[in-house]
Order: structure tokens, then C-alpha cells, then sequence
């Protein structure tokens, strides 16, 4: 539902709790998680300095316009995705320079308005861009999710051999050290069963999703 605010552009999903309030102004993205009441009284607002007194109250995350890296949706879909560098300090402690916030929109309607929005602000910095994924190109991610946790599950396999030949083996790289005695517990525990089993279950889960992407290929739009 697009929100009746003068001088900026203002969504909120009726449905959900999480990320359910989108601000865009002409600097940032501001996405806001609203109570079920606060909501109500979002929507019920024809003041637009009680509107901002509400959203900088409530816990939210703004993404600054220079700082996005990507958004986009597919068109099958309300989901909008943002992805964002992370400032230095943040990058530098998770290791991490980008991360990614999504907002459910309640319709279509406002996934393009939102969508339109972000193209003014971000244009021609980010290109536009709509893509009809191919069947294979759809099965591509979740193919090669399934691949890491088989491999995943033979190392762990392949780990637990490890110990049952040499249990004073420890790994030589100090990053896995860190890890070790965690991994080493689990695979104690699990077996080589009971590791296979989760495996296997894990693989099973990504190839049913793998089959409904496939039988039904998403068409992106994307700011990138």
C-alpha cells in the first residue's frame, strides 16, 4: 500500500511484521519493522511530521543511495532485495563488504513502484536491466548449493575417517584450528550416519526447490 505522504515516497505491507514499512527519499532507503498497531497508526497518519516522528521511533535499517550496490525483484514476486556495501569498520569485523536487507511488498503494483523509485535515485549509475531466465540458468544456484553440501558431507565423512585413524589429527591452518574442536564434536556425535543422512536431507531440500524454480523461471529485475 503506497502511503499518501508529501515530500518522500512511502510503502507498507499490511501482511507482515518484518521490513514492512519502505521510505525512499532522494539520499536513502529507509526499510522500518512496525508493530501490528504501529502500523495502524502509520496509515491512519495525515500529519507528516507525526509520520516521521513514528519511523524514527521504530527499529529500521537505512541504506545511503552511494552505498547500494544492487536491487532487484523477481517479477513473479513482491520481494525487493537491496544489496548494500557495509561501512569499513562493520566490513572489516564481519569479514564481509556487502550484506542484503529484502522487503515483501503487499502487491506487484508497489514492487514496481518501488522499483521505478530506486531507477530515478540510482540511474545511470546502475543500469536496468530484465531478464527471462532460461530453465537452466534458473537451476544453476541451487545445482551448485547442492554440489557444496554433498561435498561438505563427504569431508565431514572423509573428517570423521580422520579421527577414527589418528585422533590427535588437527588441522595445520589456524582459521580451521579455530573451528576444529566444534566440527570434531559434531561428527563424534552424528557418526558417519548420521552425517549422510543429513546430507542427503539437505541435498533433497535444495533439489525440490531446485524443480519449482525450474518449472517456473523467475524474470528479474535488477539495478546493477
Amino acid at each position: 500500500m503506497k502511503l499518501p505522504f508529501p515530500g518522500f515516497q512511502a510503502w507498507v505491507n499490511t501482511r507482515t511484521e518484518k521490513n514492512n514499512v519502505i521510505v525512499v527519499v532522494a539520499q536513502a532507503v529507509r526499510i522500518f519493522r512496525l508493530s501490528a498497531s504501529e502500523r495502524d497508526a502509520l496509515i491512519q497518519s495525515r500529519d507528516p511530521a507525526e509520520t516521521m516522528r513514528m519511523l524514527l521511533a521504530a527499529p529500521g535499517t537505512e541504506l545511503e543511495m552511494e552505498r547500494i550496490n544492487r536491487v532487484d525483484s523477481n517479477e513473479k514476486e513482491c520481494n525487493v532485495n537491496f544489496v548494500f556495501r557495509r561501512n569499513a569498520l562493520v566490513g572489516a569485523i564481519a569479514n564481509r563488504r556487502f550484506t542484503a536487507e529484502s522487503v515483501e511488498m503487499e502487491s506487484s503494483d508497489d514492487r514496481d513502484g518501488v522499483m521505478t523509485e530506486m531507477r530515478k535515485h540510482l540511474e545511470p549509475r546502475l543500469k536496468f536491466s530484465r531478464s527471462e531466465y532460461s530453465s537452466f540458468r534458473a537451476a544453476l544456484p541451487h545445482a551448485f548449493g547442492a554440489l557444496f553440501v554433498a561435498l561438505v558431507t563427504a569431508g565431514l565423512v572423509d573428517l570423521r575417517q580422520q579421527f577414527l585413524h589418528d585422533p590427535s589429527w588437527e588441522p595445520v591452518s589456524t582459521r580451521s584450528r579455530a573451528m576444529f574442536p566444534l566440527i570434531k564434536k559434531l561428527v563424534e556425535i552424528l557418526g558417519n550416519t548420521g552425517v549422510i543422512i543429513l546430507g542427503v536431507i539437505g541435498v533433497g531440500l535444495i533439489l525440490i526447490k531446485m524443480f519449482k524454480r525450474i518449472s517456473d523461471p523467475p524474470i528479474m529485475l535488477r539495478l546493477k
